[in-house]
């Protein structure tokens, strides 16, 4: 039950992944040393497709306002410019360095999220940047985890049944590669 080669999963939509969005991260910023000015800007290119035009404000002392502005075109060939301000904190904690952090812009209902991150991301499609939290984001290796141990466990059971002892077999049980060393073992290969 509930296994891969269930039917309880064939109408389950998967979460969109962090790899399936542009990210935008404060180590461009840091590395190039871009938050130390009175006022910088530019552009700043994510992925292959989007540019970003960047107003950075550093008249705080331990806060930076970050503007963005891009335009999308949509598949009809209309653009729209979108625009967004992003605020940028300084975080001392108490184990490690100090470093910039992005305050999540987000909104739910009456409130902001305000969680620090040192990525934002958009999705295709939507028209902000946001933390993972926010936009329910998960990795891809969380989507595919379990694969091979249900596939390992499916192999063990029919070791189990041919009569086959593992542990004489001389297979290594921890090993990435042992459903499909198993596998083998159990088809005669």
């Amino acid at each position: 039950m509930g296994n891969a080669d269930s039917t309880r999963w064939n109408d389950h939509v998967k979460a969109r992944t962090v790899e399936q969005c542009m990210q935008l991260e404060i180590t461009v910023f840091t590395e190039r040393d871009l938050l130390r000015g009175p006022l910088t800007g530019g552009t700043l290119t994510l992925g292959t497709d989007l540019r970003l035009g960047v107003v950075i404000d550093t008249t705080g002392e331990h806060e930076r306002l970050l503007g963005l502005q891009w335009q999308v075109t949509d598949l009809l060939g209309t653009t729209q410019t979108f625009e967004q301000w992003i605020v940028l904190t300084y975080v001392r904690p108490t184990r490690g360095t100090a470093a910039w952090r992005f305050q999540c812009p987000s909104w739910r209902g009456d409130e902001s999220c305000g969680r620090r991150a040192a990525k934002l991301y958009l999705p295709s499609g939507d028209r902000t940047f946001a933390c993972r939290q926010c936009w329910g984001l998960v990795y891809r290796s969380s989507q595919a985890s379990g694969t091979y141990q249900a596939s390992y466990r499916r192999m063990v059971g029919q070791a189990k049944e041919a009569g086959i002892a593992l542990a004489d077999a001389g297979l290594d049980l921890d090993a990435k590669d042992g459903a499909k060393a198993l596998r083998d073992l159990v088809e005669g290969r």
